[in-house]
């Protein structure tokens, strides 16, 4: 009995260490945790846009095409031929026309020249204007002075003018003004101006019957017995001095010749009236003008001036007379020659040659 409980301590002593020695039973593992949802993707900022600047040009030209300068462009200087001209930008220098309207809604810093188109300034012009056959129309600013040779300059409300207004030959300066009175000063002005270019008419005249009424006389003939033929070339000498003067303004040698022009041509212009004037005054129904050439010119520039006077009809009037005077001054070689005309015609009315006469 007692080597048996000896027996049974033993066996309880070597079962000890191996219990301690068993490994105990592992936890359940531990359910791992959702992943978080990715965070979303940061959206990248707008990049901030740079200041534009603005678009510089050099010097634009256009042959029978508009040119338009658009808002915030600037360009160093304009020319255009046969086409309008519309500024919204800038103009560093000057802009000229040909045959085409200038219409300034931006900014001009230099001159603006306009022949045979309207200038319109709602804008700023901080140089000179000139216009030849064309209104100038200023509703805007103007720094420098305008000029206008056979159009209006109107003053429209608000109009900044720095300057001199000077009007040549045919225009006048009509402010914005209403009323009966300010209608008699518009007109008393511009009938004063065109009186003054009918007097260099007449004066030019007697000039020309004093030291050449041959030529003059042969002017007057050619007018009566070919108007067709003179009509033809008056037409195209004007679109040919048009054209020439163009050219000649584009290549820098052919600037002092376009001086030089430009003071010929207005003189061929007064001679071809001159000549015009001579045989409307020769054309009227009286007796009394006959045999006295003095008279019948100054009745001629009396009756192209009363004309003048007329609206459109004036304007009209004045181009028809140019035009047969231009084209007398090329069919007969400034007057050298005579006009050629049928072998079976027999001039007649108060030009007749002195073949026919003789």
């Amino acid at each position: 009995m007692r080597f048996q409980s000896l027996v049974l301590l033993l066996v309880l002593a070597l079962s000890v260490p191996a219990l301690a020695q068993t490994p105990a039973v592992p936890a359940a593992p531990a359910v791992p945790a959702a992943p978080a949802a990715p965070a979303a993707a940061a959206v990248p900022a707008a990049p901030s846009i740079p200041a534009i600047p603005l678009a510089s040009r050099g010097h634009v030209r256009s042959f029978g095409d508009d040119v338009v300068v658009p808002a915030g462009e600037v360009v160093d200087e304009v020319s255009s031929f046969g086409g309008d001209v519309v500024i919204e930008g800038r103009v560093l220098h000057d802009v000229s026309s040909f045959g085409g309207d200038v219409i300034v809604m931006g900014q001009v810093d230099g001159d603006v020249a306009s022949m045979g188109g309207e200038v319109q300034v709602p804008g700023a012009v901080h140089g000179d204007i000139v216009s030849a056959g064309g209104d100038v129309r200023v509703t805007g600013q103007v720094d420098g002075e305008i000029g206008a040779a056979g159009g209006d300059i109107v003053r429209g409300a608000g109009a900044v003018y720095g300057g001199h207004v000077r009007i040549h030959h045919a225009g006048r300066d009509v402010p914005e003004a209403t009323g009966f009175w300010a209608s008699v000063g518009h007109f008393f002005s511009f009938a004063a101006s065109r009186a003054l270019s009918a007097l260099f008419v007449f004066l030019l005249g007697l000039v020309l019957l004093g030291l050449a009424p041959e030529r003059l006389g042969t002017l007057e003939a050619a007018m009566v017995e070919s108007p067709s033929r003179v009509a033809a070339h008056g037409i195209i000498a004007v679109l040919l001095s048009a054209l020439a003067m163009m050219v000649m303004i584009l290549s820098l040698v052919g600037i002092p010749a376009a001086l030089l022009f430009g003071m010929v041509f207005p003189i061929a212009c007064y001679v071809g009236l001159a000549a015009s004037a001579r045989v409307v005054g020769a054309l009227l129904p009286t007796e009394h003008l006959r045999g006295k050439p003095v008279l019948v010119l100054a009745a001629g520039v009396v009756v192209l001036y009363a004309a003048s006077l007329v609206p459109f009809v004036g304007s009209v009037a004045l181009a028809v007379a140019l035009v047969f005077g231009l084209g007398a001054l090329s069919v007969t070689r400034f007057g050298t020659r005579e006009a050629p005309q049928p072998a079976d015609r027999t001039p007649a009315g108060p030009f007749r040659t002195r073949a026919a006469e003789a």
